[in-house]
């Protein structure tokens, strides 16, 4: 089932064993961990229209061992939720023969090879997300409480 990024109210994704969660208040974009920085809507935007455009190019449902495919180690795991659920993928390897990419679902079931790296798309730190009217200096940020 396809995610409109529209539709999506909450997301998660790690980078390096931190998971970032991000809630949707309004028409506006929270990051969990810190509710009062100031997010960079469009980059969020860009990141979920790369779920709403996720399509599979070949379904693999036989199967034996999952460590072929990469998701022996299942940390990259992207979680979003809309209103008709939550879903929860998991990242596998690169096929370099097909340029394209293994994903699970967190529940099982089939392989998908999409030629979309969400792996890429989902790499950036709140950071590199979080919008500062100075990028100069990031020191100041403490004392932009209301």
């Amino acid at each position: 089932s396809k995610a409109d990024g529209d539709t999506i109210t909450a997301f998660s994704y790690e980078v390096d064993h931190v998971t970032y969660t991000f809630t949707k208040d309004g028409d506006t974009w929270t990051y969990d961990g810190d509710t009062s920085l100031d997010m960079d809507e469009e980059a969020i935007d860009s990141m979920l229209s790369t779920l709403s455009s996720l399509t599979a190019i070949e379904e693999i449902s036989d199967y034996t061992d999952l460590k072929e495919f990469g998701f022996d180690q299942p940390e990259d795991l992207i979680s979003y939720t809309t209103s008709e659920g939550s879903v929860s993928l998991f990242l596998g390897n690169k096929n370099d023969t097909l340029n394209a990419y293994y994903i699970i679902s967190a529940d099982g079931g089939s392989i998908y090879l999409t030629e979309t790296s969400l792996a890429d798309a989902f790499s950036k730190t709140i950071e590199e997300l979080t919008v500062t009217e100075d990028t100069e200096s990031t020191e100041n940020v403490q004392n932009t409480e209301e």
